[in-house]
């Protein structure tokens, strides 16, 4: 028996997986549990409450003492969205709007997974930590920001992959002592010049070549951020910037960090900030949206994308898929309610779930299966990854797979197109047939990329036009 699930059922797929609602006094959490076990540090909430008229839900951790023990989320029309931080062990939270209240213990459980995203801020031979930004007493709090950007991928990761089914699976990240994402400094043997002179998929080779020479671990994809992107207004031209991804690094420029949030307290008023871009300073590349908003909007989940090519994903047929060409541009709506006015839309916009970025059935069926969304460590085995053969001239191919066969993914034109996976209590299949008219069915052709990966991790790719028969 196979599992594939089509665009249709994904909205259908996040309300099946939603938890019990714990209920309160007047609010309701719907997407966790009480005593629920949380393996990242930022969870989302998100609920309802029975005063439609309320704006905001306040959440307060009364386990911690970090700077994010009380944070605000949103409310609208009776529905709320919200983050927290948790600290190992039981955390005693309270969820707070006007006079109701809801009480809630989650407990956190850092994942003890070895395969883990590093988080690398690069910088030129000078070693300038600052980003461009219009901003005339700019903290430049590059650590802070990329503390919270992370954490929020990481969260919002767990959150798609559980409304898939498979439970709040997402990747791990390093931490330090206080819970704080650990930031890699890195400085490259070049100026800054050195990168502005090239462009495109070379530019993201020389960074991602620098990058592997110090950081060559197998259990660790980068995730890069370059410090010496910049703009030149006189010629339109963001230098020294790539966004691209794959095999072991992900590279995201920050010609829009100057905008991005520096806490989880800023995280609302980074989506909703209304401010325009000063192109006379810094680029704006909003999806023409022309608002601080709008640049959160389309860059706060770049590298999100990106990392999600070295995990073997290519781009999605799905356009609200985070890794579809721009499906990530909607990362905004996953935290609010409604978009504010912009270049783009002169009116704000009260969008429906279905227009909210995700993690498509297509790309987590085969993140489930990869390591570095384990959660915890386990002792992988290596060798035998599957075999693809054409099985006689009639078009049928062979899959085998020594340790179990995952997930099928078919790609055409360099883009996911169907799937096929198991799990759910199935048993994985060791020799699998896909026939030409299943192929066919699925694809709308026999020629595509054949992706199969087995239930250890391990990928086989071909081009089934170049199989001998």
């Amino acid at each position: 028996m196979t599992r594939r699930v089509e665009l249709p059922a994904v909205l259908c797929l996040i309300f099946l997986s939603a938890a019990s609602p714990v209920r309160g006094d007047g609010i309701h959490l719907s997407n966790l549990k009480d005593d629920e076990t949380i393996r990242y540090p930022v969870p989302f909430l998100q609920g309802t409450i029975d005063d439609k008229s309320a704006t905001a839900i306040t959440v307060i951790n009364q386990s911690s003492t970090r700077p994010t023990k009380e944070l605000k989320g949103v409310a609208h029309k009776g529905r709320f969205k919200a983050l927290t931080e948790l600290v190992p062990g039981p955390n005693k939270l309270v969820l707070r709007s006007g006079n109701r209240e809801l009480k809630v213990t989650l407990n956190y459980k850092p994942q003890t997974n070895s395969y883990v995203v590093q988080v690398i801020y690069m910088t030129d031979v000078t070693g300038n930590t600052k980003y461009q930004t219009p901003k005339r007493n700019d903290p430049q709090n590059y650590r802070d920001k990329l503390d919270t950007v992370m954490k929020l991928m990481q969260s919002f990761t767990a959150e798609r992959m559980n409304d898939l089914g498979f439970g709040r699976m997402t990747f791990n990240l390093e931490f330090d002592n206080n819970g704080r994402v650990d930031v890699h400094l890195l400085e490259s043997p070049y100026p800054a010049s050195h990168y502005y002179e090239i462009d495109g998929p070379p530019l993201y080779v020389a960074v991602r070549t620098d990058t592997e020479k110090k950081y060559a671990a197998v259990r660790a994809k980068k995730a890069v951020f370059t410090a010496f992107t910049r703009y030149n207004p006189a010629t339109g031209k963001l230098l020294g910037n790539s966004v691209r991804g794959g095999e072991w690094t992900a590279v995201c420029g920050t010609g829009a960090m100057w905008a991005w949030p520096s806490s989880l307290a800023e995280v609302i008023p980074a989506f909703s900030s209304r401010a325009p871009i000063d192109t006379r300073l810094v680029k704006d590349d909003s999806d023409n949206r022309s608002t601080v908003w709008g640049s959160n909007a389309t860059w706060l989940a770049a590298m999100l994308h990106e990392l999600m090519h070295t995990w073997d994903l290519p781009h999605s047929k799905d356009p609200m898929d985070v890794i579809a060409g721009r499906g990530f541009i909607h990362y905004n709506r996953f935290y609010t309610f409604v978009e504010p006015p912009s270049k783009a839309m002169p009116r704000s916009y009260e969008f429906p779930d279905g227009q909210i970025s995700y993690i498509a059935p297509m790309s987590g069926c085969s993140l489930k299966n990869s390591r570095w969304f384990a959660l915890d460590d386990k002792p992988w085995k290596n060798g035998n990854p599957p075999r693809i053969t054409a099985s006689g001239p009639s078009g049928d191919i062979l899959i085998e797979s020594e340790h179990g066969l995952g997930y099928l993914g078919f790609d055409v034109k360099d883009e996911a197109v169907a799937h096929k996976s198991w799990g759910f209590g199935e048993k994985e299949p060791h020799r699998y047939l896909l026939t030409a008219a299943e192929l066919k069915e699925l694809a709308g052709t026999t020629e595509v990329r054949l992706r199969a990966l087995d239930v250890e991790g391990q990928l086989t790719q071909v081009e089934t036009k170049n199989l001998k028969r």
